[in-house]
């Protein structure tokens, strides 16, 4: 049988947010830059125009106060995930958090993000290169018979195997 005990509760918590990374670009999608990550960001450099002369490369396209509005929110999910994991218990509800955010702070900063997308018999593949630690996402074509003859190649391979095995014991 199962009890429960309900109780409120009520207090402060304290805790400092960072390093979320919101994308400037609209040429990298939100789920993109995160499936990218990690980026070691005390690396990186604070943006200066001079640093892309010469280089071919997207402008930041989204809204300096768009961008720390989703920061925001992200910090205020986060906040209200620590306070539900510090509650005692198995569940809890009508968690309610108030958080102020007191301190606004944000730069612009160029990531190493690589970026090729081509066209393979009229359908576009995308892969993205994070330019700090080499991880790479990105979708690759298929094709059905080469990989029916991988498999077929495989299968004949154990099975001459097998055969040699029954014949050697012999």
């Amino acid at each position: 049988m199962r009890e429960t005990e309900w109780f409120p509760l009520s207090g402060e918590h304290h805790d400092y947010y960072y390093g979320y990374l919101v994308p400037a670009a609209r040429s990298l999608t939100d789920s993109e830059a995160r499936d990218i990550q990690p980026y070691r960001l005390t690396t990186l450099t604070r943006y200066r125009p001079h640093f892309l002369a010469g280089w071919m490369c997207e402008d930041d396209t989204i809204p300096r106060d768009t961008a720390q509005q989703l920061c925001e929110q992200e910090f205020l999910r986060r906040e209200k995930n620590a306070v539900a994991s510090f509650l005692p218990g198995d569940e809890h509800s009508d968690l309610r958090v108030e958080t102020r955010l007191t301190k606004h702070d944000s730069d612009l900063v160029l990531l190493p993000v690589h970026i090729l997308t081509y066209r393979y018999k009229d359908k576009l593949y995308r892969f993205i290169v994070n330019g700090q630690t080499g991880k790479l996402i990105g979708q690759k074509p298929v094709s059905a018979p080469r990989i029916a003859a991988a498999i077929g190649v495989v299968l004949l391979i154990i099975l001459i195997i097998v055969l040699l095995v029954i014949f050697l014991n012999r």
